[in-house]
Formats: structure tokens, C-alpha cells, sequence
């Protein structure tokens, strides 16, 4: 294990014809990443709204006038979903798992739920969220990817509509940034623990055995070179975030 190298390709799951991606929809505006969402859905070979999700894909699709996508489940506490949204879909064949443990939030059920009963038709699991808003609830969508590392060794990538996020495990890591939808902007961010010593290649600026910590330095408005890759080796987690175009 010492030797792995894990090898990140995020962007491509907006252009790949393979039907292999767990697609969780929470509970954030739509409208803005239409065109994203709808290469996700194309990727996906599952589906899943959380809670107040399925009011936000219903409203994007009456308001593109796409009535076919149908998630095969929706899942939460059911605190934000729409009665009439939820019968909607329920009539529509979606199957209804009602997740009311209050000690997770209904992102981190989804993940398990997703996991536990769909492990073996995804292999990486995309999730529209939004940075935006509440911050406690974007800082818990951020522990849920902490949260995910111990329920599956699968990618789990958030997609807000301009950037996206996933974490890093102590290790090596290549990142191919040669997509075309990247954006300028990327940044390593040490949430939870200090980050003893990263490396990097293929950023503007780049790390060198250099320490992260909050309250010291942070790696924010870093940009990519022209080699088309990022290379890093980390001794903690850390949370990468890239801008996207919209």
C-alpha cells in the first residue's frame, strides 16, 4: 500500500458514456447546473434524492420541461420534501426509504443506504451539493466525506455549481486536470488536523514538504500549470477543491 498511487479523473464523469455512478441529488438549487446535472444523470446507474432534493429536481425538470428523470429512491428524515412531490414520485415508481437517525444527516444515511444495497452497479459516487448558504451545512458536507471514508473506499465528489470537493487520503495522488471544464482556481485545505508535510507538482505554486494548518497556512487561490496533471503526496487528509466552469 505504501507504493499506491490513487488516480483522480473528477471532471470526466461529466462526459463518460458508462452507466456506473451512484448520482445523490441534496437539497440545493438546481437551476444554475442544469447542464451539469444532466451529464451526471447520463452517467449515473443509480439514482437518489435526499429529502428536499426531490423538490429541487422536480422544479428544474418542469422548468426544462424534462419529465423522464425518475430517481429509483428517495431517502431522509422527510423534514423538507414536498407531500405532493413525494407521491409524485412514489406513484412514478421511486422507491421511498425513510432514514430518521438524527445522530447522521440525511446525506450521510444516503451514502450508507447507497452503499449497502447498491454497492456493486457504482463505482464512484457524485453528489449535487451547494457551498453556499448555511455554513453548518456546508461544513457537515464536508464531514461527510470524512464520514464516507470509513463506509466506502469508492470516490465520493461534490459538485456545487463552480467548483467541486473530495478528500484525499494520506498517500500519493494524481489528479488529471486536462478535462477542459476546469476552471483557474484550486486549493488544499487541512479541515480537522494539521497536515504534517505535502508535496506537490503541476501547480502555479507549488507545496514543498510544506505544513497546512488553519490559524498557519493554507494552500487557497492556487492555480494549475500547463501540464495537464497534479501530483501530491500527503501525510493527513485533505480536502481538494478545483474550480469548474459553469
Amino acid at each position: 500500500m505504501a507504493n499506491k498511487v490513487w488516480c483522480w479523473s473528477p471532471l470526466s464523469y461529466l462526459t463518460q458514456t458508462d452507466k456506473n455512478v451512484g448520482l445523490i441529488i441534496l437539497n440545493r438549487p438546481l437551476h444554475g447546473s442544469y447542464e451539469k446535472l444532466k451529464a451526471l444523470w447520463k452517467s449515473a446507474s443509480v439514482r437518489i434524492c435526499v429529502d428536499g432534493g426531490a423538490n429541487e429536481l422536480y422544479k428544474v425538470c418542469k422548468e426544462n420541461e424534462n419529465f423522464d428523470w425518475i430517481p429509483q429512491f428517495i431517502t431522509g428524515d422527510f423534514d423538507s420534501i414536498k407531500e405532493d412531490i413525494l407521491t409524485y414520485y412514489k406513484d412514478k415508481g421511486t422507491k421511498i426509504v425513510h432514514t430518521p437517525d438524527q445522530d447522521y444527516t440525511d446525506f450521510t444515511k444516503a451514502i450508507w443506504y447507497l452503499i449497502e444495497n447498491c454497492d456493486d452497479q457504482v463505482s464512484a459516487v457524485v453528489v449535487m451539493v451547494e457551498f453556499s448558504g448555511l455554513l453548518d451545512q456546508t461544513i457537515a458536507n464536508i464531514n461527510t466525506l470524512f464520514q464516507a471514508a470509513n463506509i466506502t473506499e469508492k470516490p465520493v465528489i461534490l459538485f456545487a455549481g463552480d467548483c467541486l470537493a473530495f478528500l484525499l487520503q494520506p498517500g500519493k495522488h494524481s489528479i488529471d486536470v486536462s478535462s477542459g471544464y476546469e476552471g483557474l482556481k484550486c486549493g488544499l485545505l487541512p479541515i480537522g488536523s494539521k497536515c504534517d508535510s505535502v508535496t506537490t507538482h503541476g501547480l502555479k505554486w507549488n507545496l514543498t514538504s510544506h505544513a497546512l494548518q488553519f490559524g498557519e497556512l493554507i494552500s487557497t487561490s492556487n492555480a494549475f500549470d500547463d501540464s495537464g496533471v497534479v501530483e501530491l503526496e500527503t501525510s493527513h487528509p485533505l480536502v481538494w477543491t478545483m474550480e469548474i466552469k459553469r
